[in-house]
């Protein structure tokens, strides 16, 4: 195929640290549609072109990677993936006057500030709605705890809105404990909760964290119901391995 010219596309997203598992879908997923999309003869018989740069799902970082990218030629931005990384970006992406398009920067902040900045998920109020609405609803759920990561805006802020909610169609918040970026150990949340007189297990929180607590849970004999949120995606497999650990899992609902 010959081209007229190239448009050029550019990601950030976490490749390396706790998020990575995100990051490497997306730059997975692009690259297949824009090699598919080439393969048809590109876009006006424009080539795409597209970098991806790892931005370890923090704020210095994404903008490090987002001014390589831009130093590439960059004309069309995707990303970045993450909320916290996204915000960072936000006043850099107005300046440029750049095309911003999210594939998976849930908190509402992520592009709501910028005309020229666009999202294709959902947002975190409106995930912690529904999972409040599912669990009240269809599931039938009256008490709930909350386990979330306070130093994560996207944790906190899917829990305040299903805190919202939920309490809002009746529910009773039980317990609502959380735990820091750096947690290991979640004896302490977990103590709280098994003592309290909640049904089931709300938290909206990235996969690692997940795994953690399922195999902490399991040995402390706690066995309440778990629900979540789009960062439990991918916990299967990378963290949970084996069928034994995959059991822990089994039957949790997230959105």
């Amino acid at each position: 195929v010959s081209f007229k010219g190239e448009i050029v596309i550019g990601s950030t997203g976490p490749l390396t640290g706790g998020a990575a598992s995100y990051g490497t879908s997306v730059k997975n997923g692009a690259q297949i549609a824009v090699d598919e999309i080439n393969a048809a003869g590109g876009v006006n018989g424009y080539k795409l072109v597209y970098y991806f740069e790892d931005d370890e799902a923090t704020g210095d970082k994404a903008k490090a990677a987002y001014d390589k990218l831009m130093d590439k030629g960059m004309q069309i931005f995707l990303g970045a993936v993450t909320s916290g990384a996204s915000i960072s970006l936000n006043d850099a992406i107005k300046e440029d006057g750049i095309l911003q398009l999210t594939p998976s920067a849930s908190q509402l902040e992520a592009v709501s500030v910028n005309d020229n900045a666009f999202r294709i998920c959902f947002t975190d109020p409106i995930q912690g709605q529904a999972m409040a609405e599912y669990a009240y609803n269809t599931l039938k759920y009256t008490k709930a705890a909350l386990l979330f990561n306070q130093d994560d805006s996207y944790s906190t802020g899917v829990k305040d809105a299903f805190k919202a909610k939920f309490k809002e169609l009746g529910g009773k918040i039980s317990v609502e404990t959380s735990f820091t970026d750096d947690a290991k150990d979640f004896n302490a949340q977990l103590t709280q909760i098994a003592s309290s007189d909640a049904e089931v297990i709300f938290m909206p929180i990235y996969n690692d964290k997940v795994a953690q607590i399922a195999l902490a849970a399991d040995a402390k004999g706690v066995k309440l119901p778990m629900l979540g949120s789009d960062g439990w995606d991918g916990v299967l497999g990378k963290y949970l391995k084996t069928d034994a650990e995959k059991k822990l899992v089994e039957g949790a609902i997230f959105l």
